[in-house]
């Protein structure tokens, strides 16, 4: 009986251990150059169009459909600075470098977790040149299921003669309410190394559940809970009350979080399925290009 239940519990666990990913072989950066020149990028008071911040889960899907999608769509097509999650590497050029050729953009990726074939990532595009990288760990949670070492990725970059440091974000999905504040830290702690503007954004995966044990979900609004963390540390919530970021239950799983920046306009393209996430996206215009210090969380 006992060597019966010995068995038994070394199936579940090499089974759970199997629904979740290693971290990835080569957890190096990828940094691209734009294969022909990019548009100028705006963003300082007084221009005529303000800058334009895009994130989208991708979802792996491949860098072939993503660059046709985003190439189809004009606000999408027109952005300044895309950030990435759940980006697919399987060679030397991911989706997201893939993507930036298309559109002639500078990329950075960075693996977070490992895959049968290469790593999962989050990654940066931008119309001006990207430097100063930094990954940024997240506290790892246990989750039964689709688990893996989760990551953010920082990036400055010089718009209108004013630093900018923008934050790509992949939080874990089914944690509780204070693990997925307790995430999110490191990287509002980050921030706070440099008084520059900065955008906070990604999938935040703010279902409006919190999880018991990674298996049991029980209602909760997870995304007041992290607005009200990323105010306590000094960033705006924009688009709090933006549409439906995925068409699963009309929830909202994405964010974007600012500093130092006034929003002057935000949506979401639902008309985009090639994923499980509808891009959101945020027009912006610098207003402190010097911020005063902030206190640590």
């Amino acid at each position: 009986m006992m060597t019966t239940l010995r068995v038994s519990c070394m199936l579940l666990l090499a089974f759970v251990v199997g629904c979740n990913h290693p971290p990835p072989r080569y957890p190096y950066l990828e940094w691209r150059l734009p294969t022909f020149a990019p548009a100028p990028t705006p963003a300082v008071p007084g221009v005529a169009r303000p800058l334009r911040v895009v994130t989208y889960n991708v979802h792996r899907i491949s860098g072939a459909a993503l660059t046709r999608a985003m190439l189809a769509d004009e606000t999408v097509r027109n952005a300044d600075v895309i950030l990435l999650q759940e980006v697919y590497q399987h060679s030397d050029c991911s989706l997201a470098c893939a993507a930036a050729a298309a559109l002639g953009m500078y990329s950075m990726y960075a693996p977070g977790h490992g895959v049968a074939d290469g790593s999962d990532g989050v990654a940066i595009l931008s119309r001006t040149p990207l430097h100063d990288a930094h990954v940024i760990e997240l506290p790892d949670n246990f989750v039964m299921f689709n688990g893996g070492r989760r990551i953010a990725l920082a990036a400055q970059t010089t718009i209108g003669g004013i630093p900018m440091m923008f934050i790509a974000v992949h939080l874990e999905n089914r944690i509780s309410v204070d693990k997925r504040r307790a995430q999110l830290a490191p990287v509002l702690a980050y921030a706070q190394t440099t008084h520059m503007p900065t955008v906070i954004t990604g999938d935040m995966n703010t279902s409006p559940f919190t999880w018991a044990a990674g298996v049991l979900p029980f209602p909760s609004a997870q995304g007041c809970w992290l607005e009200d963390l990323a105010r306590s540390a000094g960033f705006d919530t924009p688009v709090a009350d933006s549409a439906p970021t995925t068409p699963y239950l009309s929830m909202k799983l994405d964010a974007i979080y600012t500093r130092g920046v006034r929003v002057v306009n935000y949506g979401v393209q639902s008309n985009m399925h090639d994923s499980d996430h509808y891009p959101l996206w945020a027009d912006m215009l610098v207003v402190a290009p010097q911020l005063a210090a902030r206190k640590s969380i």
